[in-house]
């Protein structure tokens, strides 16, 4: 199964020197893709896992909030206190059909704020469960996030309006962090849809577009992911030539 909504891909990057003797060479570079690729299709899998299991948090707790038809305070509060248990998700909140919001993390919204205007109200209307919808750097916490949006319904079964989640990527951008292979082999995770890097060793990358690094070096690259959910190729950057296998990272449809 793919994320459809944000496809993500899981790169393992093994930087190579020039071999002399082609036998070697060839000898070389395939061990160094076996390596890769396993490495690639476990970390895919711890990844994945971990999405899913909040996917999950987020989506039992929409099925409780609409078995259970709290009074309005105790709604509230029991978003607050999942939002405080939780480690990673940052807000629950429902935005209902008459411009209402109720919102976990304690956060009081100004008068005039409608969330039927909002993006991840207008998206989770398309979906009956739980989605992952959108990811994006938090611009107060320099961190990044996904949210997740669903529609919600009333004890009677009709729409109520959205329930939304913010999720933090600390724990998925630390296993980045720590995959070393070789002596200089790293990984980076991109969201396919647009090209941005979502997860690099290197914090200033985050966001940035593949095909904008060192004027376009990445194109090719970009399009393989785009086109492929696992595969192998090359690329040179700054000066090093850079052998890559890459893998979807698989979730809920």
């Amino acid at each position: 199964m793919i994320l459809k909504i944000i496809p993500l891909t899981l790169l393992l990057i093994g930087i190579t020197s020039f071999i002399s003797y082609s036998f070697a060479r060839t000898v070389i570079m395939n061990l160094s893709y076996q390596l890769l690729d396993q490495t690639a299709d476990t970390y895919a899998a711890e990844i994945n896992g971990w999405l899913s299991n909040h996917l999950t948090i987020v989506d039992s707790t929409k099925e409780a909030v609409e078995k259970n038809n709290l009074h309005p305070d105790i709604e509230l509060n029991y978003l607050s206190e999942l939002v405080k248990k939780h480690e990673g998700i940052t807000d629950l909140y429902i935005g209902t059909t008459e411009g209402q919001i109720i919102d976990g993390s304690g956060w009081i919204p100004d008068s005039d704020f409608d969330p039927r205007q909002r993006p991840w109200y207008i998206e989770g209307l398309n979906h009956p469960e739980i989605k992952f919808i959108a990811l994006y750097l938090g611009q107060s916490t320099g961190k990044m996030a996904i949210s997740a949006s669903g529609q919600i319904k009333n004890a009677a079964g009709n729409l109520r309006g959205v329930f939304s989640s913010d999720i933090l990527l600390d724990t998925i951008s630390q296993i980045i962090s720590d995959i070393k292979v070789g002596d200089t082999g790293y990984a980076y995770l991109v969201n396919t849809t647009d090209n941005a890097i979502v997860a690099h060793p290197d914090v200033t990358l985050l966001m940035q577009n593949l095909t904008s690094i060192e004027d376009g070096k990445l194109q090719d690259l970009s399009e393989k992911l785009a086109s492929s959910e696992k595969g192998r190729t090359t690329y040179t950057l700054q000066g090093s030539k850079q052998i890559v296998s890459f893998t979807r990272i698989p979730s809920i449809d």
